[in-house]
């Protein structure tokens, strides 16, 4: 349901340029660099601590891995993968809104879909 929840407010992020139709001109080359090394390091920092969770979760040595402590792992590895996806969705929302066209913010709302899918929950089994 979470998952969903956030799938749902990218494409929120486009109704609101939508309705707020913000004009283009000219943004900072500084500001997109910036917005762009943050993007990658928010999605490098975010691949790698829900990698850590997921495994940390698979591995918990419990006889039900869908209670207690795997669960907890489990459910804060998904939640951080999205809302790692979901910032960089938000950068790009960011541009568009201070006036940068789809040729540069564009980009950053694919990276966050893209993102959003890969990061799907998978049931924890444990092995």
């Amino acid at each position: 349901m979470l998952f969903a929840a956030f799938l749902t407010t990218w494409f929120l992020f486009l109704v609101v340029l939508y309705v707020v139709k913000p004009p283009e001109w000219a943004v900072s080359p500084t500001l997109v660099t910036a917005l762009a090394i943050a993007a990658a390091a928010d999605l490098a920092i975010g691949f790698t601590l829900r990698k850590t969770l997921l495994d940390a979760a698979a591995a918990t040595p419990s006889g039900d891995p869908d209670s207690g402590p795997a669960l907890q792992k489990w459910f804060l590895g998904n939640l951080t993968g999205f809302a790692c996806a979901e910032a960089v969705t938000l950068f790009g929302l960011a541009l568009k809104l201070q006036g940068a066209g789809w040729k540069v913010a564009g980009p950053f709302f694919a990276a966050g879909l893209l993102t959003l899918l890969w990061c799907n929950p998978r049931l924890l089994r444990s092995a």
